[in-house]
């Protein structure tokens, strides 16, 4: 028997959690919903009793007493996690408002309080007169301008170049017969004028010049050409060329392996990237030397091209540039062995260059047929834009100018289309004779 009576003991617990209670309320305020605790409460260590909290989507949780008065958030998990995070919560809201203070006040008011970092504030653009949401995040670290016509001013502004500071960024990198002479705005984007001593001048995007080698789209479209003319324009000029690489390789394309011979000024990797398997050998010598060496290893072994890869492009419809470089395997080691005897050869003396060029072959490995009247079609044709009267000795050589294709131009002449590149066109034999179509 128990030294005091049950009715001694459910009175000693009643003052107990009165005294529990009146602390509970003095640590958190009315902030909590007692009733079910009374039934619960035995001691301040054990058992856990059920508080409410009446905020949206906290409900009833359970806690030991003793815990209650301890945990700034009384032991609800929600509220404890939103106190813990409360000095953070301040930290970055005096964060953000130093920031809006010091960038952003000059233009745009603060038209709603700091919740969150990821929670939209209403700002005022003093400047277009409208009210836009706007996280803080994106204010502070998302280049946000909180008004989109702000942005859109900006960003037109940034498209505004200045020509010192784009003559300033390139000064060196273009041949010294290349120059920066203009600057004007489209509407969309800045146009840069180029001035070549050798062709006419152009107008063209910062791009073009980050990524050229030449400044000028005629100097660079002269490189991409037929490589004899290129060896021809090097000699011509007395230059050597870029440092160039010749490499014998193993190489797949459409599902079949051969032996490569290929030439690049960048790396290999670069230049054949997923086609290229295995390098046999690479050398590295100039432009010149590696056209007239390229060309020399085509004659000499001609009667083992592998046109495997043409073959197979052609029944697929598809194309493999460098197909007319492809040798049987078999010749692996000639080829090598040819090449690393030629370059001995150079380090010795110095080639023939224009002896060479004389001798320079182009290559014709498909199947042709000759059997029936030949006639003038397949010669370049000059052609005429009618809005500029400006004559164009191909339809390549106006689609580059006038930022279209060949194709496009072509179907305009055989009537098949009305414009290309936002001109009417017409064969510059026509236009001379007076019978081109009135537009």
């Amino acid at each position: 028997m128990g030294r005091y009576s049950e009715e001694v003991m459910e009175q000693v617990r009643r003052r107990n959690y009165q005294r529990w209670l009146q602390k509970a309320k003095e640590r958190h305020g009315d902030r909590f919903n007692y009733s079910l605790s009374a039934i619960d409460f035995q001691s301040q260590k054990e058992p856990e009793v059920r508080i409410i909290c009446p905020l949206p989507l906290h409900g009833e949780f359970k806690v030991t007493p003793f815990n209650h008065l301890r945990f700034k958030g009384g032991g609800c998990k929600k509220c404890g996690n939103e106190a813990k995070g409360a000095p953070k919560k301040a930290t970055h809201a005096r964060r953000f408002q130093k920031y809006f203070d010091e960038n952003l006040s000059h233009r745009l008011e603060q038209r709603s309080p700091y919740v969150g970092v990821k929670d939209p504030v209403i700002v005022w653009c003093r400047i277009h007169k409208k009210t836009t949401p706007v996280t803080p995040d994106h204010l502070m670290h998302g280049g946000g301008y909180g008004c989109d016509d702000c942005a859109a001013e900006e960003a037109r502004a940034a498209k505004l170049l200045k020509l010192e500071d784009v003559q300033a960024e390139f000064a060196g990198k273009f041949p010294h017969h290349i120059q920066i002479t203009d600057i004007r705005f489209d509407g969309e984007q800045s146009e840069i004028k180029v001035k070549c001593e050798r062709h006419e001048p152009h107008w063209v995007r910062k791009g073009y010049l980050t990524k050229s080698q030449y400044g000028c789209p005629d100097c660079g479209n002269e490189v991409v050409g037929y490589s004899g003319y290129r060896l021809k324009q090097l000699i011509e000029s007395g230059a050597r060329g870029r440092e160039s690489r010749i490499g014998v390789m193993e190489v797949e394309v459409f599902g079949i392996r051969t032996l490569k011979v290929g030439t690049t000024t960048r790396t290999l990797e670069d230049r054949y990237k997923w086609h290229l398997k295995k390098i046999f050998f690479e050398g590295t010598l100039y432009e010149i030397d590696v056209l007239i060496l390229e060309n020399d290893i085509h004659k000499k072994f001609k009667d083992h091209v592998d046109l495997r890869i043409r073959n197979a492009g052609m029944r697929k419809r598809e194309h493999w540039s460098g197909w007319t470089e492809c040798y049987m395997f078999g010749q692996k080691a000639e080829i090598i062995a040819f090449i690393k005897e030629r370059l001995d050869k150079l380090k010795l003396e110095t080639p023939d260059y224009s002896d060479a060029l004389e001798k320079f072959e182009r290559f014709d490995f498909s199947v042709r047929q000759v059997g029936r009247e030949k006639d003038l079609s397949n010669l370049p044709q000059p052609v005429i834009c009618v809005e500029t009267g400006e004559w164009f000795p191909t339809q390549t050589n106006a689609a580059r100018k006038m930022r279209t294709t060949q194709g496009n131009i072509s179907l305009v002449l055989s009537g098949k289309r009305r414009v290309a590149g936002g001109k009417h066109w017409v064969r510059a034999e026509d236009y001379d004779a007076g019978d081109a179509e009135d537009l």
